[in-house]
């Protein structure tokens, strides 16, 4: 009976020092070829591994046994790092309105009586002085007297309001010729942005199809419309930019510079209701900062 006991430890301890050598050569149940950073089948710290069949798993098994004896590369965290200092950025508003000519005369009629020629139509150039329409009327003691009316500036006819042989009475619209050497614009600025321009200062408007008039600012309404507190602007541009008059266009106006540090908006996290910024000091060491 004591010697059946003494076989099966001796069977039991040949058994331990078997599994405890397999375990080291990086055996077992092993899986497909080489894992991620593996090695040729040894563990760390193993040997050559023993051959083929020698122990359970052994063999074909190495190369998952081999799988980890790599190192995981560490994983960094993503984010975006930048550099501030500080700067100057210009501030601008923009404003927009028709493009209405320098100059626009009404020539009305100047007595009563019958319109017998028309010298003009819409769109002709004319000339300070050149006759537009003439009025054949009768005065109180009904001699003939013919009235010509010509016009008082130099531009294009923009309307026409009389015909011939229509009897016409002294008041009564006749031509409108305008004055299309230069451009205006009128804007409407609260006092913040407004009392900050001064005449003179350069502007650039910009119209349908992205065509660009370089002009300055005319002028400022030295009180505001007291009804809407907003202050009148006039810039001004030349006629031979090739903008058509009446035409919408914007016009960016400058406000000044502002001084400062400005950041990318993705630098920013919002934290406790409040916007944040990690910043690195001289001891590179992550600083939480509000940002105002």
């Amino acid at each position: 009976m004591m010697g059946r006991i003494a076989l099966l430890t001796v069977s039991a301890l040949a058994l331990i020092s078997v599994f405890s050598a397999h375990a080291q050569t990086g055996g077992g149940p092993g899986g497909p070829g080489g894992g991620p950073g593996g090695g040729s089948g040894a563990g760390p710290g193993a040997g050559a591994p023993p051959p083929g069949g020698a122990f359970p798993g052994g063999g074909g098994g190495g190369g998952g046994g081999g799988g980890g004896g790599g190192r995981r590369q560490a994983e960094t965290p993503g984010g975006t790092v930048g550099r501030v200092a500080m700067t100057e950025i210009p501030l601008t508003t923009r404003v927009g309105g028709r493009l209405i000519p320098a100059n626009s005369v009404q020539h009305a009629v100047s007595a009563n009586g019958i319109v017998r020629s028309v010298f003009v139509k819409p769109g002709q150039e004319v000339r300070a002085g050149d006759p537009l329409f003439s009025v054949e009327r009768d005065d109180l003691s009904g001699s003939y007297v013919p009235a010509l009316v010509a016009a008082r500036i130099p531009g294009t006819v923009s309307s026409v309001s009389v015909k011939p042989n229509a009897t016409v009475r002294s008041g009564d619209q006749g031509v409108t010729v305008i004055d299309s050497s230069e451009l205006y614009l009128e804007a409407y600025l609260s006092d913040k942005d407004a009392l900050s321009l001064r005449a003179g200062t350069e502007v650039i408007a910009t119209v349908a199809g992205g065509l660009e008039l370089k002009g300055v600012i005319h002028s400022r309404s030295p009180e505001p419309d007291y009804s809407t507190g907003l202050f009148t602007l006039t810039l001004r541009f030349p006629g031979t930019g090739g903008a058509p008059l009446g035409q919408f266009a914007t016009a960016e106006l400058p406000l000044g510079k502002l001084r400062g540090i400005f950041l990318q908006q993705d630098l920013l996290q919002r934290m406790y209701g409040r916007y944040q910024v990690w910043t690195v000091d001289s001891a590179n060491l992550l600083q939480s900062r509000r940002v105002t």
